[in-house]
């Protein structure tokens, strides 16, 4: 037998051997689901997902705020948030492939974004490249500070 026949048998046996690996996760998953602890796991990842779009429309609220309410000049706002400039580069890559083909250079070939950003930014940027600072609202990954402590409701 040949080496690709024998590798398709052994790949057809571990394609099947996979679908029934899955067709059993499936089924404890399946009995697992109809159990108090499985609705209880359900629920509780409902409530993380509700929570994730609730924060994620929270951290949007802010930033928007922020930035609405910058003054140009006072880049902290608060202990939390503060605006931070980025330096946009925007191009289009058939153009800037056209351009270092033109220009010689072999780094930027691939569109490795380091190298047509230093082009970009350049005394010889091309005249289709656009560079542009960007405010953008930051918030503190860590807002521990800022938890207020649950209330004891059973005194």
């Amino acid at each position: 037998m040949d080496k690709l026949e024998q590798l398709t048998k052994q790949l057809a046996n571990e394609r099947a051997d996979l679908r029934d690996q899955l067709a059993a996760i499936d089924g404890i998953m399946a009995e697992f689901e109809g159990t108090k602890l499985g609705k209880e796991l359900a629920l509780a990842k409902k409530l993380a997902s509700i929570n994730t779009t609730v924060i994620q429309d929270t951290e949007d609220d802010i930033k928007s705020l922020a930035l609405a309410s910058y003054d140009g000049t006072n880049k902290k706002l608060t202990d939390a948030v503060s605006i931070k400039t980025f330096t946009v580069v925007s191009y289009d890559q058939f153009e800037m492939k056209s351009w270092a083909i033109k220009h010689n250079h072999p780094a930027m070939l691939n569109l490795n974004k380091a190298a047509c950003n230093k082009v970009a930014k350049g005394p010889t940027a091309p005249d289709f490249v656009t560079v542009e600072d960007e405010d953008r609202a930051q918030i503190k990954g860590d807002l521990s500070a800022w938890v207020t402590p649950e209330l004891d409701n059973d005194s």
